[in-house]
Order: structure tokens, then sequence, then C-alpha cells
């Protein structure tokens, strides 16, 4: 008999079961999601009598991040599962643990999210209330009750944008729970170990890819930052790089522990070669201090390679890679944002 689940899946992973189960790319569903929203967004401005019916709007176009966020979702959703299958041959003897810890990666509570879904859905047509009032209010300055419910699928943005917060920080906090199963580290057999840290990299690169993208598309739009939301961009771009690099500083330690307790097993054999070699000298037996001298320099030799085995817990070069990844751009927009304050004096 399965054992039952700790909780129920949410709303938002049922969703990305039924894709996932579908016989349609996925692709197609996130296409219908832009789709559907731009549609409903314009039905919005016509009832409303903020535009002539059949007319196109292009601010009835920019929600695109609706969807990709959403994809960004079940992206992450998907690589936390793989991940976790990379690193269960490690863990073979507590497997039943493993499997509830893959369960809790991939799979949202059901009652948190519909309580985040609700007080979103109540706050964000009170925050956004001007923007809001542009598609929903007429000529006559009422609000048409209709073209309200018409807006609504375009606050599934900013549901999906907290959710991929809250499931990013609750997914990469069971990451060290995951590394707790694992009994002994193997400092000569690493790869399984950098599993996580591909979930890791793709989520705080996520995170900061689609703040670029939305400081892009408010560029394109003539949005002029301002003190508040440049400081806000580097919060979040510091917050994507913490997300890649915290929940794996606890292997990094074990790993550090590990090639350390090596280096002092290659110290012990070393100093026992060494004794055997002044016996040997002493006796004069040329063929054992022959001998005895390829194989404390066979030692020698291992423990220069033990000091060159790396203990972060990623590839070679992947931090590098990640960094140049998000400070390139950073730094690109960061010049932007200079010479704009700079033209305008």
């Amino acid at each position: 008999m399965a054992e039952q689940p700790p909780y129920k899946p949410s709303w938002v992973d049922r969703l990305m079961d039924y894709m996932d189960q579908s016989p349609l790319p996925t692709w197609v569903f996130y296409v219908l999601i832009y789709a559907a929203i731009a549609l409903s967004l314009h039905l919005a401005l016509w009832v409303s009598g903020n535009a002539p019916w059949g007319t196109l709007v292009s601010s009835a176009f920019r929600d695109g991040y609706v969807p990709l966020v959403l994809a960004s979702l079940h992206h992450l959703r998907g690589v936390a599962g793989r991940s976790v299958d990379r690193y269960a041959p490690l863990v073979k003897k507590r497997s039943a643990e493993l499997a509830a810890l893959r369960y809790q990666m991939t799979t949202m509570p059901a009652r948190t999210v519909f309580w985040i879904t609700v007080v979103l859905l109540v706050l964000v047509p009170i925050v956004t209330a001007e923007a809001i009032a542009a598609y929903t209010s007429g000529p006559s300055g009422a609000v048409n009750p209709l073209a309200f419910a018409l807006v609504a699928p375009g606050f599934l943005g900013y549901v999906a944008a907290f959710l991929l917060i809250y499931s990013s920080i609750r997914r990469l906090n069971l990451v060290p729970k995951a590394y707790a199963l694992l009994e002994d580290v193997d400092i000569f057999h690493q790869q399984p170990l950098y599993a996580f840290s591909t979930l890791t990299m793709r989520t705080g690169g996520i995170m900061i890819g689609l703040l670029y993208l939305v400081r892009l598309l408010g560029t394109l739009q003539g949005v002029t930052l301002n003190p508040i939301d440049v400081a806000l961009s580097f919060v979040i771009i510091t917050l994507g790089i913490l997300l890649f690099i915290l929940p794996l500083l606890g292997l990094q330690e074990r790993l550090a522990e590990a090639k350390l307790a090596e280096l002092e097993k290659n110290g012990l054999q070393i100093k026992k070669a060494q004794g055997k070699m002044y016996a040997a000298l002493e006796a004069d037996r040329s063929d054992d201090v022959r001998m005895l001298n390829t194989g404390i320099s066979s030692l020698y030799k291992m423990r220069e390679q033990l000091k060159d085995i790396p203990t972060w817990p990623w590839a070679p070069g992947a931090l590098r890679n990640f960094l140049s990844a998000v400070l390139l751009p950073m730094v690109l927009w960061g010049m932007q944002v200079v010479l704009e304050r700079f033209l305008t004096f």
C-alpha cells in the first residue's frame, strides 16, 4: 500500500501535473494562457469603453511575464525532482526519507497556496487600483463590474511571482536536509553531490533573469527608474546569488572535512613508511630502501593530488559562469541608469 503524502498538492501543482500528463507540449498551454489574458484585457477595455470594439491596444499585451513566471515555477519543480533523482544513489539506505523530501521539493501545500492566492487576489486590486482603473473605468469614471471581472486573470501574474519566491525559498531550505541524509562524503566521487547545485543555480538565475526582463520591458516602455526601484533590484540580485550559494555551504564544510581526513590518513602513511625507511637504512637493506623510496614518493604525489581536489559543492567553473551571467547584465544596466541620470542634468 502506497504511503499517503504529508499534505495535498496545491492548485498550481495540479495544473502542472495536468500539463505534464497532457499529450500537448507544455509550451502550448503557456501560449494559450498568454492569449487568454491578452484577450481578457482587451475585452475589459472594450466593455468599459476605454477602447473601441475590435481595436488592439499595446498595453493589453504587456502581461507576457505571467506565463513566463508560471513556466519558471514549472521548470524549477522539474529541476528539483531530477536533482533528487541524481542524488538518490548516495542515500539508498534512507530512500523513504529522501522520497518524502522529494515530494516536499516538488509539491507545495494546498492550504498554504490557497490562502496566499486569496490574500493576493484581495490585495492586488487595492495596490494596483490606478492601473486597473485604466481598464475598468469608462468615460464616466464609474467602474464597470464586468470589465473588472475580465481584468482579474491578470492578477495571476502577481500570484505566480509570489509563489515563485515562496516555493524557491521553501525548496532550497530543504537542500541541507537532503545533505543531512548522507552518512559519508566521498571526495573522489563528487559528481552526484553537485545535483542540488543545478537547482540552486537555476533558481537564483531565473529570479535575476526575470528581474532583468521586467526592467528591459520597462525601459522599452519609457519607464524611468526611481531610487527605490534601483535599490530593490540590487536586493533581488543579491537574493538570487545567496539562493545559489547558501543552501550548499553545509556540504562544502563536509567536503572540506572529508578532504582533511584523507590528508591526515595520507600523512600517517607517510610517517609509517618513513619509519620503515629509517629501519631499512640502519640495517643496510638496499632493496627495501629503493622500494620504500618509491612508495614514499607515491604518497607525496598522492598528497599533492589530494590538495588539488576541490571542496566547493558545485562543478568546477560553475560559480564563475553563474556570476558572469549575473553580473555582466547588471553592470550594463547600471551603466545605463548612470548615463540616463547624467544626461538628464
